[in-house]
């Protein structure tokens, strides 16, 4: 069973899921039967693994995954806070019974570079040396995303609203400025892995030379 890792940090119980098995595997590991294939593999696979991930974090585990007007998710029979995601071979939960929380996971791709204009400033994209400006503009896109999905609040533009003011790589740290709401503060947390032979394993930042060599994830939450 290919769960890659499972903690809490800051009341936020978090399971990350490697997938290696076929879709008809999947299914058999998860405790709700509520699950109606679509026409693409690899979505039934994402969709599956992503639930079971949250599985793995929720004190009830027959649970029922609902999207709020907003697109936001909740479940029926945990009193808490629910965010899920997935990219290409990984998937990730966070489960906080009292606060709100977000979660977010990015493949590594040197080509997000070229649309960092439209999510992020010059500011933003200086914070690391320039080795780092690749690695640095999906850890921005993806601290972002998990800012997007924390907040219950809608129409919130990354490059306006969401600023990144600082980064602490000792704590593993992406500190945000929130500007829809006041300008709060907001802390995500970050991770790097690497995939290998069927294996996720966690890393500290690299430069982008050595992220696109293999496959690197970048994993953020609240």
């Amino acid at each position: 069973m290919p769960l890659v890792s499972k903690f809490i940090k800051d009341k936020n119980n978090v399971a990350v899921w490697l997938i290696t098995e076929q879709c008809e595997t999947l299914q058999k590991l998860l405790v709700i039967d509520n699950f109606h294939p679509f026409n693409n593999e690899k979505r039934n696979t994402h969709w599956l693994a992503a639930r079971i991930a949250l599985q793995e974090v929720l004190p009830n585990k027959n649970f029922k995954l609902i999207k709020n007007i907003h697109g936001k998710p909740y479940t029926e029979n945990n009193k808490g806070h629910v965010s899920i995601t997935h990219s290409w071979s990984m998937a990730a939960a966070v489960f906080n019974a009292e606060d709100l929380c977000g979660i977010d996971l990015e493949k590594f791709d040197h080509r997000i570079s070229k649309i960092a204009y439209k999510f992020s400033s010059q500011i933003e994209t200086s914070l690391l040396p320039a080795d780092f400006y690749n690695t640095l503009c999906c850890l921005i896109w993806s601290g972002k995303e998990t800012v997007f999905k924390y907040s219950p609040l809608i129409d919130i533009d990354f490059k306006e609203h969401i600023e990144l003011i600082k980064i602490d790589t000792e704590k593993c740290i992406l500190h945000f400025y929130f500007k829809k709401n006041d300008n709060i503060c907001l802390d995500v947390n970050y991770k790097f892995y690497e995939v290998k032979n069927a294996n996720a394993n966690e890393i500290g930042m690299i430069n982008d030379n050595l992220m696109k060599e293999k496959e690197h994830y970048i994993l953020t939450w609240i």
